[in-house]
């Protein structure tokens, strides 16, 4: 584990080098990063949405396998378990390009209405069910699954024409 020293190092490092790209870039015709786009609010506003959408996705189903094999749970449970996500992101994507659809006139309220709560840590409180089970039905509940199609084409409507490709490589 990097030490509390050499962990500022590398912050510094990276927002250094970040800092010379910008730099270096800024000047270009067609820069590496479109900052043109950037600077446009809601695209901008819209882009930090997916991106930590994203992260909220990754790290759930990275850190929930552990957690319900800490719980006492066998492999194959776990599988189990973890199968309600990937189902319900399948049943759902047929309500999420209905949603995508949706956001062409009511963009900002149905944003409001997808974004995704905090149901991965929000399960269920019967004791009924056992502690796997609510870690899935949580998972489920949290909606991250939601996000993607009407964030995807909040960020494409909020770009240029013209700047459409660059818009979509972000």
């Amino acid at each position: 584990m990097p030490q509390p020293r050499s962990r500022c190092l590398q912050i510094g490092c990276g927002c250094a080098l970040g800092w010379l790209l910008a730099r270096h870039e800024l000047p270009r015709a067609a820069p590496l990063i479109p900052f043109d786009l950037l600077r446009i609010r809601v695209f901008s506003l819209s882009l930090a949405t997916s991106v930590c959408s994203f992260m909220a996705q990754m790290t759930a189903l990275v850190a929930l396998p552990f957690e319900i094999q800490r719980l006492g749970h066998s492999a194959v449970e776990t599988g189990l378990f973890m199968t309600p996500w990937p189902l319900a992101l399948a049943l759902a994507a047929p309500l999420a390009g209905r949603l995508r659809t949706a956001m062409r006139r009511h963009t900002g309220r149905t944003r409001a209405a997808v974004m995704p709560r905090a149901g991965v840590a929000r399960v269920p409180s019967g004791e009924r069910q056992p502690r796997g089970i609510r870690v899935a039905h949580g998972a489920v509940r949290s909606g991250l699954w939601l996000l993607p199609g009407p964030q995807q084409r909040a960020i494409m409507a909020s770009a240029p024409r013209a700047r459409s490709g660059a818009a979509g490589a972000c």
